[in-house]
């Protein structure tokens, strides 16, 4: 059977395996089409996701045909920063002049002042901004003719719940949800 000397690697591949990969489910309801006059509600779907953002899909139609293919999503970020510092010298310079009686003296004073300092004020800042938005697309090719084109969107932050829709060639269009 197994040796004493294998079942460390034979443990090991078993945790990768489990690990680097899982199934989410979904489904595909038709919103126009055959399949929507027919009555159909949900189209079981399957993504094999393993955290690279591309993987296997497959979804079985309510004829039993299989149609499987590949799914790929895209996600978008920017990231933005920003300082800044101000530095500022003021300068004022000015005079008045009085003129007027006093106790029957007539009086004229001019007054000069001048005013001059500096100013140092520093502000920094950060900003940092970014999309959490992923767009992806999956086309599924069947055993009996069928293809299948969907359009999602999902999260980086959960990338294995999102929404789309599709279509396909017999003329059914399709809400997904995953």
């Amino acid at each position: 059977m197994f040796s004493m000397k294998s079942l460390p690697r034979i443990s090991l591949f078993l945790v990768v395996a489990l690990v680097s990969s899982c199934t989410f489910h979904g489904q595909l309801t038709p919103t126009s089409g055959p399949l929507a006059r027919h009555g159909t509600v949900a189209i079981p779907a399957s993504f094999t996701w393993s955290g690279s953002g591309a993987g296997k899909v497959s979804v079985t139609m309510p004829d039993g045909e299989i149609c499987a293919g590949r799914y790929f999503t895209a996600t978008e970020g920017t990231s933005s920063s920003s300082h800044g510092q101000s530095n500022g010298f003021y300068s004022a310079e000015g005079s008045t002049s009085y003129s007027g009686r006093y106790a029957g003296n007539r009086y004229d004073e001019t007054m000069n002042s001048s005013v001059n300092g500096y100013s140092n004020a520093n502000s920094m800042g950060y900003s940092h901004s970014s999309s959490d938005i992923g767009y992806g697309s999956a086309i599924v090719t069947g055993s009996k003719g069928t293809v299948i084109t969907l359009n999602y969107q999902t999260s980086r932050s959960s990338p294995t719940h999102g929404q789309g829709s599709g279509h396909d060639n017999r003329g059914n269009f399709y809400t997904i949800v995953y």
